[in-house]
């Protein structure tokens, strides 16, 4: 595959306030990649500097393999031939659903062409037929798909989408981020989303960029940032997980409140050595049978399951997610074993940018 966009050492700042820093990526063809990070930490700025909103004050950003953006020179947005779909739809309110599409059309476009076209996108969104249609009419869902169906109208070389499903209710947000997922792989469209919701990422990308005080903190599958955190902060940002403390004792085993967990322990850690090991819900197992018995200090109920916090100590308290079937009530001990097939390890030291020791 080609590689159809890349930044090199892209940072952005406005005046002495530095938003993102010496930024590294490419995306391939066809790629679909999310831009992921809690609010403030510089996602946006980033999207809007590849759309050519922003101007970097130091890298450079290339389309198929020519600058479009340096600290000297920037190709306008309306020339660079991306496609962009905002968090709140910016449909017009005052024009049908044809004429919504169609604003995004070269007007050199016969006009057979053009609503032949917007034939395209309306069944390609699922919305056949509803060319006269006001964006009034529309669910939220339903404006999203037009939203995209305008963006995807010029045949952009890559489509960006900032925040797309913050206005939507949770359950619509997950289901219509797979559905624009099916339609981008299907049209083969390079795509890049911005969201703070893993969740949205994970549903998405193909590739994710976990971004942290406006650096880059690590680029990888979603698999990957979820079994494999490079940094303490990515651990906690993405899925739910607690850290217990250990001590190497030998032997590629870990002493811990839990007992003893063996794993693969790098070379450089030695005996005595004191380690922070990351404990996900998912390495948790239910199990009256374990000798192992701890209290719940909260439950919540998921439907098909339930998500109970279990006390190790006064101060430490892991998470464990068990079957709705597992009835159990509040300060009840229950049996848990560990199955942890990913270890993952920091030293003890109280750093969010502390490499992690990975197996």
């Amino acid at each position: 595959m080609s590689k159809l966009l890349t930044l090199n050492n892209v940072s952005v700042a406005y005046g002495s306030n530095t938003i993102v820093q010496d930024i590294d990526f490419n995306l391939e063809e066809g790629q679909i990649c999310c831009l992921l990070g809690p609010s403030g930490c510089g996602k946006t700025t980033l999207l809007r500097t590849i759309a050519g909103f922003e101007t970097p004050t130091a890298g450079e950003i290339s389309i198929r393999q020519h600058l479009v953006s340096t600290t000297e020179n920037t190709v306008a947005p309306e020339n660079r031939h991306i496609g962009m779909v905002f968090q709140d739809f910016a449909l017009f309110p005052h024009l049908d659903l044809e004429a919504n599409i169609r604003f995004g059309l070269d007007k050199k476009m016969s006009e057979s062409a053009q609503h032949q076209r917007c034939n395209e996108l309306l069944k390609l969104v699922g919305l056949s037929g509803s060319n006269q249609k006001f964006p009034h009419q529309l669910s939220g869902g339903q404006q999203q798909r037009i939203a995209l169906a305008r963006a995807l109208a010029p045949r952009p070389d890559i489509l960006l989408l900032d925040e797309p499903f913050s206005s939507l209710d949770v359950e619509l947000r997950g289901q219509l981020a797979r559905e624009v997922r099916g339609i981008l792989k299907q049209q083969k469209i390079t795509a890049i989303l911005v969201t703070h919701d893993q969740n949205e990422a994970f549903a998405m990308a193909d590739a994710v960029g976990l971004i942290h005080q406006g650096r880059l903190v690590q680029w990888d599958t979603p698999y990957n940032l979820y079994h494999q955190p490079a940094t303490r902060f990515v651990a906690n940002f993405i899925g739910q997980g607690v850290f217990i403390p250990g001590e190497y004792i030998g032997d590629q085993k870990i002493n811990t409140e839990l007992g003893v967990i063996k794993g693969r322990v790098p070379e450089q850690c030695k005996v005595g050595c004191k380690l922070d090991l990351l404990i996900r819900p998912d390495d948790i197992i239910h199990d009256d049978e374990s000798p192992i018995k701890l209290e719940i200090t909260e439950r919540l109920f998921r439907g098909a399951d339930f998500l109970y916090t279990l006390a190790i100590s006064s101060e430490q308290h892991i998470l464990c997610i068990a079957s709705s079937h597992h009835n159990h009530s509040l300060h009840e001990k229950i049996g848990i074993k560990l199955d942890v097939d990913h270890l993952v390890m920091f030293p003890q030291i109280s750093t969010e940018h502390t490499a992690a020791i990975l197996p």
